[in-house]
């Protein structure tokens, strides 16, 4: 077969093939980069924080309710455990509340682009989601009261000084010391009288509204009618009530609960725009809570009103982050309390200490090797987040992002060794990996850790039973979108545990075993509702797919002009 020869213009041929090569050059450079960062910039733009816009508002007040769910682990076997056996607990929950956050106070520091500002938190009980559980069901605890009570008080009386941080540390140690043991009989003879009323000043049974929010009741009528030694120590305890966060008084009496309320909506609205005068609150009490009852107001929704201060340890503050209007960092926290670290850990580790973290805005463009920080209040420290796995939300893929397994080990963060709380054989130093020791953040010896022990050693989880710790119920996580790194579903999760070991001298704790024993888990979570995944997906998704089309078919036509000019070439040779 003979080809016919086609006569061409070569200079036209190589203008075309030129062309051709630029148009793949352009294709590449504006479809790959110029245009994917384009967009990424007008996405970084929509997370500014500027008055006026849409995400100020959401910024704000977040427009969607988060959950709050509280599980709590009541203690099945009480006589066992104190006659030597190991707790036996079983998960009761999840109590489920409808969260609301929204911010005030807002003052703008233009000259360093930040914005400061107050968060105020409403709570709001479900009953259906909930499942058919009430705020009015009895477990069986740990008397929470009688573990954290702040020691001085004990050694004050003994006219000892301490470092310690609790009563039961405190007992242990005066156990130890021959100059203050003999005290210990008539100390346990007034425990009752201290933390009783209920069924022993160990355990304790209780509602869960008690336990999280209106307190467990001690030192009733400050131990007036009690003995010296009880009337002393409950006299104590309301001089350092404010070293514990979860303390409070009522009249005569202290309650302690895991957390604090203000229980009318009128009063925390007027608060919150500083309208009532001290005279109409009356004497309010220094710490990070205050809580007021109203008789007429609904007792199903519970207001948290954070009442910032400046005293060290406060795990709530005045909050400064980056606006982003002068530079791409949006949201990162940059304060607490004025302040750009905290005086909760070691004072000479600099990185544990120092504000910094992501708040509530997330990065652009997050892939597989994304990690980022977030900041926790609440345990007064950043937590590190890196990829997991890829997530379906909906009808949206998102990259998965959970926080480190060794998040809470002190073997990888020396830093947050305390120092404080003593472990199972009596020694104050670091704990085993998996719990963290919130002394100098809360005030009392509680410790974190991830649900059920997620990730913890196996020496505290050979201690207790009934814990099946799970990473897909028990992980911390966030899942975001990878373009505009919208949250699509979020998950903080983590429990609040004692120690638990045996005291001579103490009937309730003479027989105990070594143990720790979890107290409850929190989560609190959200998924993004449908109605802003259609955002995603018709502003977002439909403004990349436009580009893949352009780009891929502009490219797909410098292609064709290139091998035509090729075989056009070729024939004509």
């Amino acid at each position: 077969m003979i080809i016919p020869q086609i006569k061409v213009n070569y200079k036209v041929l190589f203008i075309c093939g030129l062309a051709g090569i630029l148009l793949m050059v352009i294709g590449i450079y504006a479809g790959f980069y110029l245009a994917p960062s384009i967009v990424n910039n007008k996405i970084l733009e929509t997370k500014v924080l500027r008055e006026g816009t849409e995400q100020w508002s959401n910024f704000m007040k977040v427009p969607f309710p988060f959950q709050f769910k509280v599980y709590l682990f009541t203690v099945q076997n009480v006589e066992a455990v104190q006659a030597g056996a190991k707790p036996l607990v079983q998960e009761q929950g999840p109590y489920v509340y409808q969260l609301t956050r929204w911010k005030d106070q807002v003052a703008w520091n233009h000259s360093t682009d930040e914005i400061s500002y107050h968060e105020y938190e409403e709570y709001k009980f479900d009953a259906e989601s909930s499942g058919g559980l009430s705020e009015q069901d009895v477990v069986t605890v740990l008397n929470p009261a009688f573990l954290v009570t702040p020691p001085s008080n004990t050694y004050l009386l003994l006219q000892k000084d301490c470092n310690l941080n609790s009563l039961q540390s405190f007992l242990y140690t005066a156990e130890m010391d021959p100059a203050t043991r003999d005290f210990l009989p008539l100390i346990d003879e007034s425990l009752d009288a201290i933390f009783g009323s209920y069924n022993s000043p160990f355990f304790t049974n209780i509602t869960v509204r008690e336990f999280l929010f209106e307190g467990l009741r001690i030192c009733r009528n400050g131990c007036s009618d009690d003995g010296f030694v009880a009337k002393m120590a409950c006299n104590k305890i309301k001089e350092r009530m404010a070293d514990t966060k979860q303390m409070r008084a009522d009249g005569d009496d202290i309650l302690y609960a895991s957390f604090h309320y203000v229980s009318a909506a009128k009063v925390l609205q007027k608060y919150v725009q500083f309208k009532l005068s001290l005279g109409v609150l009356g004497s309010l009490k220094d710490g990070p809570f205050i809580r007021w009852s109203i008789a007429e107001d609904s007792r199903d929704t519970l207001y948290i009103l954070f009442v910032y201060t400046q005293r060290n340890n406060s795990h709530q503050g005045y909050i400064t982050v980056a606006a982003g209007q002068k530079n791409a960092t949006i949201g990162e926290i940059t304060q607490l309390d004025h302040q750009t670290t905290l005086n909760v850990w070691s004072k000479d580790q600099f990185e544990c200490n120092r504000v910094s973290g992501l708040t509530t805005v997330f990065p652009t463009g997050v892939g597989f090797d994304t990690t980022f920080q977030s900041f926790s209040e609440d345990i007064c420290r950043t937590v590190s987040f890196e990829y997991s796995r890829r997530d379906m939300v909906g009808l949206i893929k998102g990259n998965r992002y959970e926080a480190l397994k060794s998040t809470f080990n002190t073997s990888k963060n020396a830093c947050f060794c305390t120092d404080h709380t003593r472990n199972f054989d009596g020694d104050v130093g670091c704990l085993y990996d998996g719990v963290l020791d919130l002394t100098t953040c809360q005030g009392a010896p509680v410790l974190v850790s991830f649900p059920h022990l997620l990730y913890a050693d196996s020496r505290y989880l050979d201690k207790v039973a009934g814990l099946n710790p799970d990473p897909s119920k028990h992980a911390m996580f966030v899942t975001l979108e990878p373009t505009s790194g919208t949250p699509l579903k979020v998950a903080k999760r983590v429990q609040f545990n004692l120690l638990l070991r045996s005291v001579r001298n103490i009937t309730s704790l003479e027989a105990v075993g070594k143990s720790i024993v979890p107290m409850f888990w929190i989560e609190e979570s959200t998924t993004l509702p449908e109605k802003y995944q259609d955002v995603i997906k018709n502003k977002i998704y439909r403004t990349l797919l436009i580009l893949d089309i352009v780009r891929y078919a502009v490219l797909a036509l410098a292609i064709t002009v290139i091998v035509c000019c090729i075989v056009l070439f070729i024939y004509a040779t």
